[in-house]
């Protein structure tokens, strides 16, 4: 037997757990000492395709419980084969997946909630740079605010949503803290579509809730406008949404998202 050979089975058994792997297995003793510790990959591209997705959508996978999560992953397996042993980011799709499956009848929230968990571990994994000082934050306010363009992290995404995800999400991963106060059957949608900001502090994913007009705000400045372009644009927003003044807290806002790296130089 040659090694492509002895590759041809494994692969056969991740991927397919075929039976005749089994069989043809027992001519690795040739080669190894334990041949029957290869029985291992039998089921094993199964077993790590939900590695992936719990890894990923562990809110999403609780909230269905261990023997629905089982039925969606094995679907979820016939649906997208994957011929790698990497399988990061091999499950994006995984949302869409959900969104057309008869799951989302009953919990119609699930699917914005994976792409909600999506956006969070690739926040996690995406690249960085040096973010902005305080005191450099402080400087450009000082010398020319107006023509100030600030850069927005590649790991900091938005997402807009009619469920409150955050609290589903709190109260999947604190249940202690939820005491089951949270009943995830009464969710109800939000009485308007609720933005998030989701970014990466000292390695640790964090998402909070953005007002319309924050968000507003933010996308102006992530489009890469400078200072005054945005305050100008956000002002004709708020007198066409009925804002006063005192809903327009931009210092306040940005300097929150320098102190959350946010921003980079």
């Amino acid at each position: 037997m040659q090694l492509q050979d002895m590759q041809s089975i494994i692969l056969d058994r991740i991927i397919n757990g075929n039976e005749s792997a089994e069989a043809e297995s027992k001519k690795l003793s040739e080669f190894i000492e334990y041949p029957d510790r290869f029985f291992i990959y039998k089921n094993g591209y199964f077993e790590r395709i939900k590695a992936a997705l719990l890894e990923t959508y562990g809110c999403t996978t609780h909230v269905l419980g261990e023997n629905a999560f089982e039925e969606i992953a094995s679907g979820y397996q016939r649906y997208k084969k994957i011929a790698a042993y990497d399988l990061f980011g091999a499950c994006d799709d995984f949302p869409e997946y959900i969104r057309t499956s008869k799951v989302s009848e009953i919990y119609p929230f699930l699917a914005e909630l994976a792409e909600f968990e999506l956006k969070c571990a690739k926040s996690f994994h995406e690249k960085g740079f040096t973010p902005i000082s305080l005191a450099s934050f402080a400087n450009i306010l000082r010398n020319n605010p107006e023509k100030a363009i600030f850069k927005v992290q590649p790991y900091v995404s938005t997402n807009i949503s009619n469920w409150p995800l955050i609290d589903i999400c709190n109260a999947m991963r604190n249940p202690q803290e939820d005491q089951g106060l949270f009943n995830i059957d009464a969710i109800k949608k939000c009485e308007s579509p609720e933005w998030q900001i989701i970014f990466r502090r000292n390695w640790q994913v964090k998402s909070e809730r953005l007002s319309k007009e924050q968000a507003a705000f933010f996308e102006l400045i992530r489009s890469g406008v400078n200072l005054s372009a945005a305050c100008a644009s956000l002002e004709i927003y708020a007198a066409e949404n009925g804002l006063s003044e005192r809903d327009l807290r931009v210092h306040e806002w940005l300097c929150h998202w320098v102190q959350n790296d946010v921003f980079y130089a």
